[in-house]
């Protein structure tokens, strides 16, 4: 059932594929089904691993920058307290 749909799958994205390129596909997708039916087998009626708060980041901490002229210095244009930088978003 798998290899016909990976063939199938191929056809609808006009993707030519060796049989060897589809025996491993299928094989790769045999196996992330797989691990899909294990993860559907997971008791998970408590749900206090989805709803219980715990932060696994660490705390913010405020670090000053000394040097904030040297840094300043290396923009080419600047506006005041503002540095101009090239225009990475194309666009009007």
């Amino acid at each position: 059932m798998v290899k016909i749909s990976v063939k199938k799958l191929s056809e609808l994205s006009h993707i030519d594929l060796t049989e060897d390129q589809e025996n491993q596909l299928q094989a790769q997708l045999e196996s992330i089904l797989n691990f899909v039916d294990e993860i559907q087998k997971l008791d998970l009626t408590s749900g206090s691993e989805l709803t219980d708060p715990y932060n696994v980041l660490r705390d913010d901490e405020v670090h000053e920058f000394e040097d904030v002229a040297s840094l300043k210095s290396q923009f080419p244009e600047k506006d005041g307290d503002f540095m101009k930088i090239t225009r990475v978003i194309k666009g009007s």
